[in-house]
């Protein structure tokens, strides 16, 4: 049990570090890129950046249906629980 505040964190470094690695890579991919090819990846950017927040959006609408549903069914089934004697 006290590993798993360990293991979180370890994995969010990680995480971190990939991020920084792969930023570092676009960052020298675009540096090197031909002159010509810039203004076109300026174009694409703000469409992809778009597509990035409508599927935050969408994965947020989901999962707050998938509470609902969940509390719904929790509600609708917590009066028809009954508690049997053991005995």
């Amino acid at each position: 049990m006290a590993l798993a505040p360990l293991t979180r964190m370890i994995s969010s470094c990680i995480a971190a570090l990939n991020g920084l690695i792969y930023l570092t890579i676009t960052a020298s991919v675009l540096a090197v890129l031909h002159s010509a090819l810039r203004p076109i990846l300026i174009l694409i950017a703000p469409r992809g950046w778009g597509a990035m927040r409508v599927a935050q959006e969408r994965y947020v609408s989901v999962m707050s249906w998938i509470r609902g549903m969940l509390l719904s069914d929790l509600n609708r089934t917590k009066g028809s629980l009954h508690v049997r004697d053991a005995s």
